[in-house]
């Protein structure tokens, strides 16, 4: 093991070491750029940019001023409100689902990360291959930060390498690269560790320290992560300044006010989340954010260090809540495991404590894997501490002694950092090399197919009123008239989705217009807890259980139903009938639309596909499965 250590260092000393491990980190994240394709949020804010007469025909560029700087710039990641010009054309078109909350609203801020996309859109709008060249080249470039980042504040070469090289490895940061639109976390990554480098230098340099709070700024301008990186700015002051507390104060109070100000003026404009179950805004509802934070924190602590969660999509929600309590345990135990170097090395504190203070904003989002990259810049330095301790000798003053107590530090410390080195360096250097390759011999048509269209024939939909009896991921459906007009297909007179697919469920014709949908228990329309249905025990589920968190991004768990509620379009109406457990568990479909105007589509559980069905004759009926 020693040997290893040894090998490590020799390679650290080489003059091109850095240049290597940023080239890898190029090569082993090229694959979105290899593919080059736009999902989900990609065609809606290129429709600001470029405008369309078929999506204004609709209603859906209502009050928007395409090609706008100035409105691209407060308006790209403004996702629905009722507030909005355009909203009853959502709901009107399917857009947005008919069982969407009208009192919930999701709409951010972030001019810095809109600008790069206004870029983009005005001079290639039909190149996501460069666009995704471009988010890989921000990637680069923080990683670049990071390391310098890593060396001023007194990490030795080979171990801010060596943890660079785990950052570089790690799959939080897959969704960022691969998602045009996500590209505002890699930004966060680069003003945002340039602040705390220049927070640094600040110390005894005016220019840094204003650069420090210019950086901060543009931070927050790109993303609502960066207070993650206010994390670091409070560890910093809490692990290094050794100033007097009035000193410290003086010296972070600006910084503190800036982040002030912008949340000031970011609820004061509007900006925000309300009434939906994605994210938890602590601006608008700080009390569900607290009591989320009691179990949230330490499980999204516990699957940072495991990265169990990256590993397997998302976990099923039941087994998340678990994680709180083996989270406590692994804080405890790597805390116990660095104790002796944590008291004397004030780096090491620094980075462990902005690991933990930066793992707080991940309580805001509930699929929370792609939060975490922030906090795991820290956490690559923890890790590179346990391995180095592992790989001293025992005579170290570390493993001095041959008491069973010795003796069992030490075969926990190995299992640590083998369960590190494995997970953090094995499997997601497999996993990088996986979509690499898949990247290379992958048409980008089929990577949009499979990620979206999955067997729609989009030729046939035109003009038509097209009903989804049961969809695993309704909420893709909203982008589907922004992707049909990129490609150049007549759009749909509109796109409605009447239930997810995880229930079984009956449609019976009632009558010639008439129809009945009912469910085995509820429709789950809304994120209700999985540990209460029968998908739950099931391996399949962990996967399954982020798409169907996605369904709260329109209607909170939290927001009642009642019998009698009614939603009336020109196409159809649809009422709720009968509730089970708080949720509807059926629904009576009446169709104003002459026959030949609709398109029925189910969810194929056998083929993952959807397919068109015939309407069964009055008095009929149609059984559909759940997708498990």
């Amino acid at each position: 093991m020693n040997a290893l250590s040894q090998l490590f260092k020799r390679f650290s000393q080489f003059k091109y070491s850095l240049s290597i491990i940023l080239l890898a980190a190029f090569i082993l994240h090229l694959a979105p750029s290899l593919s080059g394709h736009f999902y989900a949020d990609d065609y809606l804010q290129r429709s600001l940019v470029v405008g369309s007469d078929a999506l204004a025909e609709k209603g859906l560029m209502a009050g928007i001023d395409v090609g706008s700087l100035s409105y691209f710039l407060s308006h790209q990641f403004s996702f629905f409100s009722a507030s909005f010009d355009n909203y009853s054309a959502m709901i009107d078109t399917g857009m947005l689902p008919w069982w969407s909350n009208d009192s919930a609203f999701m709409n951010f801020s972030r001019p810095l990360s809109a600008l790069s996309h206004f870029i983009d859109y005005s001079l290639f709008p039909d190149n996501a291959h460069l666009m995704q060249l471009i988010s890989l080249m921000w990637y680069v470039l923080g990683l670049l930060i990071i390391y310098r980042l890593y060396l001023i504040v007194g990490l030795s070469k080979h171990l801010a390498l060596f943890s660079l090289l785990l950052l570089t490895l790690d799959l939080t940061i897959f969704s960022g690269l691969a998602w045009i639109a996500a590209r505002n976390i890699l930004l966060v990554t680069v003003f945002g560790f340039f602040t705390v480098y220049a927070y640094h230098r600040g110390v005894s340099s005016k220019l840094w320290y204003g650069l420090a709070l210019l950086a901060l700024l543009a931070s927050l301008l790109s993303a609502e992560a960066a207070i993650g990186i206010c994390a670091y700015l409070g560890a910093y002051t809490l692990a290094f300044d050794s100033r007097k507390l009035k000193q410290k104060l003086l010296y972070i109070l600006p910084f503190i006010g800036v982040t002030l100000l912008w949340r000031l003026v970011y609820q004061q404009a509007g900006f925000g989340v309300s009434g939906i179950d994605l994210y938890v805004d602590p601006g608008q509802s700080p009390v569900l954010f607290f009591t989320r934070a009691v179990w949230a924190y330490p499980a999204n602590y516990f699957e940072l260090v495991t990265g169990i969660d990256v590993m397997s999509g998302q976990v099923r929600g039941d087994i998340r809540q678990n994680f709180a309590w083996a989270g406590i345990g692994v804080f405890v135990i790597i805390s116990y495991l660095l104790r002796d170097v944590l008291r004397q090395d004030k780096v090491l504190r620094f980075f462990y404590l902005a690991s933990l203070l930066a793992l707080i904003p991940s309580v805001t989002v509930t699929i929370s894997s792609r939060t975490l990259f922030l906090p795991f810049v820290s956490m690559a330095v923890v890790f590179s501490y346990l391995i180095q301790l592992w790989l001293k000798p025992v005579k170290e003053k570390y493993l001095e002694g041959r008491n069973i107590a010795t003796r069992l530090w030490r075969y926990v410390l190995g299992f640590v950092c083998v369960y590190v080195l494995l997970v953090h360096g094995v499997l997601s250097l497999f996993a990088t090399g996986a979509s690499l390759y898949s990247g290379l011999t992958t048409p980008a048509q089929s990577v949009e197919e499979a990620r979206s269209i999955k067997g729609l024939p989009l030729a046939d939909l035109a003009n038509k009123t097209v009903v989804i009896v049961n969809s695993p991921e309704p909420y893709l459906l909203a982008y589907l008239d922004y992707e049909m007009d990129y490609k150049q297909f007549e759009l749909p007179a509109s796109i409605r989705a009447l239930a997810s697919a995880y229930s079984n469920m009956q449609l019976r014709r009632v009558s010639e217009t008439e129809l009945s949908l009912v469910a085995d228990k509820i429709f789950q329309l809304d994120a209700s807890a999985l540990q209460r249905s029968a998908l739950s025990p099931l391996p399949s589920a962990h996967a399954l259980y982020m798409s169907h968190e996605l369904l709260g991004l329109n209607r909170s768990k939290t927001t009642q139903w009642h019998t009698g509620l009614q939603r009336s379009f020109d196409d159809m109406i649809i009422r709720v009938d009968a509730l089970s457990e708080g949720k509807p568990s059926q629904l009576t479909i009446q169709l104003k639309q002459p026959l030949n105007q609709y398109i029925w589509f189910e969810w194929d559980v056998e083929n993952k596909k959807y397919r068109q069905i015939t309407l069964p004759d009055i008095g009929q009926a149609l059984n559909f499965k759940r997708v498990f």
